[in-house]
């Protein structure tokens, strides 16, 4: 399934599911650092170390940036209003959206536990007394030998 040609399991489409929540649970128009520090505060994103690193082209850490271009995916996708440079506002479809993809979730069709960006405080917004299991995917780091994960 996707959001919009986004897999909801990918690492852009938990970002998209991110962004959306914030702006929803913000509400109104906000900016950029507001919306991604709402994020941060909240402890809504599974941030490892190279997330924190900056990226070759700004002195912002990754994950920032990611969650930026997840804003971008979310207005050509028509769920946030792009009215003015740094102010985003939710809309009625993305509304639409956390409400179908939460559905989703909370019935079984699509497996949160696959969302190895979203934390379980996340979850447990999407999931009411959601908890870990056993085959949910974690957050695979560049450095970590694939098979601590197996």
């Amino acid at each position: 399934m996707v959001l919009r040609r986004i897999p909801f399991d990918s690492r852009r489409g938990q970002e998209v599911l991110l962004v959306l929540y914030a702006l929803m649970d913000l509400g109104g128009i906000h900016g950029r650092q507001e919306v991604v520090d709402h994020i941060s505060g909240k402890r809504w994103y599974e941030i490892i170390a190279e997330d924190l690193v900056p990226t070759r082209t700004s002195r912002e850490a990754r994950y920032r940036i990611d969650l930026a271009w997840a804003r971008k995916d979310s207005v050509l996708a028509e769920y946030v209003n792009n009215l003015e440079r740094n102010a985003w506002e939710l809309n009625r479809l993305g509304r639409e959206v956390i409400d179908r993809v939460f559905a989703k979730f909370r019935s079984g069709e699509w497996d949160i536990g696959r969302c190895e960006y979203l934390t379980l405080e996340f979850k447990q917004v999407a999931v009411p007394g959601y908890q870990i299991k056993p085959g949910d995917r974690k957050r695979l780091s560049c450095g970590d030998p694939l098979s601590d994960y197996i």
